[in-house]
């Protein structure tokens, strides 16, 4: 906060033009205005909540040991920073969540829209190089991970097949 403060206070000509034609001084940074951005990005972040919640009752209806075939964890094996030492869920922890008898959150899925996350492009067949259609969704996550954060890491999963298929792949749009 210290730093934050010390621009205000010593900066007031570069600060942002929406402040100077408003007429507004900003004041003090806090500790609350820290925790209000990461409550902020934690929200923006939440694009995808309704497939959160939707995963998560899949994984419900199936079980967790079909679950975990059908959405395995790949973890690089090349990248120590992604080796996890977290204890495994257990059956009955798995089965205490059932989702689908929370009406809080039932009720936040009926009837909505499902969104899609950030990130999101397609190229049409005749702009790529190879005829064919590209699509990408939130192309730098895993669409097996139910969420980013796993107990209290946050890891980024490249498996070896997708770093060595992303090498092979040069994207040419036809002008």
């Amino acid at each position: 906060m210290d730093g934050v403060n010390a621009y205000i206070k010593t900066r007031s000509d570069t600060h942002h033009l929406e402040f100077r034609l408003a007429g507004i001084k900003p004041a003090p940074w806090t500790i609350a205005d820290s925790l209000a951005i990461a409550y902020y990005m934690g929200w923006g972040s939440a694009g995808n909540l309704h497939t959160e919640i939707i995963t998560q009752m899949l994984a419900e209806k199936v079980g967790l040991e079909r679950d975990r075939e059908i959405f395995p964890l790949n973890i690089n094996p090349d990248d120590s920073s992604q080796k996890s030492n977290d204890a495994k869920v257990t059956v009955q922890e798995f089965a205490q969540l059932h989702l689908a008898g929370d009406k809080k959150i039932m009720s936040y899925v009926k009837d909505g829209d499902l969104r899609v996350g950030s990130n999101n492009w397609a190229v049409a067949p005749l702009l790529s190089a190879n005829g064919k259609p590209i699509v990408a969704n939130d192309p730098h996550t895993k669409d097996q991970i139910k969420a980013f954060i796993h107990g209290d890491k946050v890891y980024w999963w490249f498996s070896d097949e997708a770093i060595k298929e992303h090498s092979k792949t040069t994207l040419v749009l036809k002008p």
